[in-house]
């Protein structure tokens, strides 16, 4: 039986990193590898993957890789980036094409969570390929290869969008048009595969921390992502929780401090979904009233202005007609691909009704200072000179009492405990603090959003004016500065 030879040797430009690939492949292996990755085969032609691994096992393969695996992909993504800026020229240089395909070869060292963001590069370097008038013959070997040695099933460019009708979630699904959408993106895939070949959803398994997170930061900062390194003895989700805390998606003393195995509730989504947004500039404005939220009482302290939030931006909609929210309510496949799809494609959101409701209930009456219960728009508070001000919610921050220069938190009971400035707030655990230009006390996140939705838009006519009590004009740095509590 004849034998093909190959033998390659490459040292990148502006690197002084080296790469040596030499091997002896039967012909007819070499054949199967780039047909199999030309036409999308799962398993090479002519040989199966077990096969394959042997003949690859045995064969004198030689590499001499001096760079991570994550390190690899960041190149391989810069390449993939310089490729793109090619094509717009007619032709993409041939040279390229072979330092592509020696960086591929180098992955196959990956190992655990790697194996992952192997397959995700793969994808993409086959995406940006496709179509080229050079010949990518070497590039696709290299793919083939590298599947075959760490086991990737491979779904072809051509066939990716018709795998996500997955057979579990037909077209009158309630979230099938979300599940499709974002398993075209590559954000979802299925969990299984019936005896026909066709992928299985599983719409109602529940969501891990890890999964979630994972999602999200992929949709929102692949690129971050990718250029993790690997860490070893660490769970495979720990790159994507890296990126999490770094963008502002999650603080390290939360979820059980950075325990993302256990399966994640409606109320830590609801936190995750609303900083996404935030992140990516979203702003909330007026929050929808917390009546219009049935089992909003049920919701832990910590997450309800998160959940506020997620309803004003009809990123959540509630588990039934209602509007019910379910906190403890565990996050399943389903769901999760609905808010993500909200998320990254504002426009399938829908209208939301934030107008204040009625207060049907007994309103409060209080001296400022004095006990009372916890504070609602409606109630009435009585400052020392004898002026009486009926609270209501901000329409430009959200918070309450927001501009109407009285302390609501000063003597509030809530489970035997009086609050007073200094302590942590029982509704959002930040540090309540008091403006002594108005007499106002907030938590620092309600500072924090009355710093947004207050700053001036225009600019001041002389140096020292203060437009909304919290805010000064500088005329020599031509800035407003903000003269309003601490909210760090």
């Amino acid at each position: 039986m004849h034998e093909v030879i190959i033998e390659q040797v490459h040292n990148r430009e502006g690197s002084n990193k080296k790469i040596q690939f030499k091997g002896v492949l039967n012909k007819v292996l070499v054949s199967g590898l780039i047909l199999a990755t030309a036409t999308g085969m799962v398993t090479p032609a002519f040989a199966a993957q077990e096969t394959i691994k042997d003949a690859v096992r045995n064969s004198a393969f030689e590499m001499t890789v001096q760079e991570t695996v994550q390190g690899v992909i960041v190149e391989i993504t810069n390449t993939l980036k310089s490729i793109e800026a090619q094509k717009k020229s007619g032709r993409v240089s041939e040279g390229e094409l072979s330092t592509l395909a020696t960086m591929i070869f180098s992955l196959e060292t990956a190992k655990g969570s790697e194996v992952q963001s192997v397959s995700e590069i793969l994808n993409k370097v086959e995406t940006t390929i496709q179509g080229l008038s050079t010949d990518t013959t070497e590039v696709k070997v290299a793919i083939g290869y590298v599947r075959s040695v760490l086991g990737i099933t491979h779904i072809s460019v051509e066939n990716r969008v018709a795998t996500v009708n997955f057979k579990d979630v037909p077209s009158s699904h309630w979230a099938y048009t979300a599940i499709y959408e974002m398993g075209k993106k590559g954000l979802f895939a299925g969990k299984s595969t019936n005896a026909d070949g066709s992928a299985n959803f599983a719409p109602n398994d529940t969501m891990t921390r890890g999964e979630f997170v994972t999602v999200v930061v992929r949709a929102l900062y692949n690129e971050e992502l990718q250029a993790q390194s690997a860490v070893a003895g660490s769970p495979w989700w720990y790159a994507s929780y890296v990126v999490a805390v770094d963008q502002g998606l999650l603080k390290e003393s939360e979820l059980d401090n950075g325990d993302l195995n256990k399966v994640m509730n409606r109320q830590e989504m609801a936190m995750v979904l609303s900083r996404a947004a935030t992140a990516q500039g979203e702003t909330f404005g007026t929050l929808i009233d917390e009546s219009r939220i049935p089992d909003y009482s049920s919701i832990g302290t910590y997450y309800r202005n998160y959940v506020r939030q997620a309803y004003t931006k009809g990123m959540l909609a509630g588990t039934d007609t209602a509007g019910t929210f379910s906190p403890m309510g565990t996050l399943n496949r389903a769901q999760a691909a609905t808010v993500l799809y909200r998320l990254v494609e504002p426009s399938t959101r829908s209208e939301v009704d934030t107008s204040p409701v009625q207060v049907t209930g007994q309103a409060q009456t209080w001296v400022e200072g004095q006990t009372h219960s916890i504070p609602k728009a409606g109630d009435t508070v009585i400052k020392a000179d004898g002026t009486k001000v009926v609270l209501k919610v901000d329409p430009k921050s959200g918070v309450l009492g927001a501009g109407q220069g009285v302390d609501i938190y000063t003597g509030t009971v809530v489970n035997g405990t009086t609050f007073k400035v200094g302590m942590t707030s029982w509704d959002d655990h930040r540090v309540l603090r008091k403006c002594d230009k108005t007499g106002e006390v907030h938590s620092a996140a309600e500072w924090s959003e009355i710093y947004v939705a207050f700053k001036p838009t225009s600019s001041g006519s002389k140096d020292g004016e203060v437009r909304d009590n919290w805010y000064q004009w500088d005329s020599i740095v031509e800035e407003w500065l903000w003269i309003g509590p601490s909210f760090a």
